[in-house]
């Protein structure tokens, strides 16, 4: 057997036979495959997490927007409680 696969690589000056091409390429074919799967499911963790995480930062814009609208409340009420306060201070 070994001098047959020696006299095979003889004749062949070391290229390789068709049939090793074919398996070669399957071989690599097959890794492609695979690699492309892996990055495939990188993708779509990816958009997933692009998706949470707009999502959550839609909700801070909401919870914001509503502290936002409050503000200007809180200094009223503020300015009105110290108006009380300078008149009380004069005894009226």
């Amino acid at each position: 057997l070994i001098s047959e696969l020696i006299a095979s690589n003889v004749q062949t000056q070391g290229k390789s036979s068709p049939c090793h091409a074919i398996h070669t390429f399957r071989k690599e074919n097959s890794a492609l495959h695979e690699t492309i799967q892996d990055l495939y499911q990188k993708l779509i963790y990816t958009i997933s997490q692009m998706d949470s995480l707009r999502a959550d930062y839609n909700q801070l814009r909401i919870h914001n927007r509503g502290l936002n609208g409050e503000i200007p409340a809180i200094i009223w009420n503020a300015s009105i409680l110290t108006f009380y306060r300078q008149i009380e201070s004069f005894g009226i």
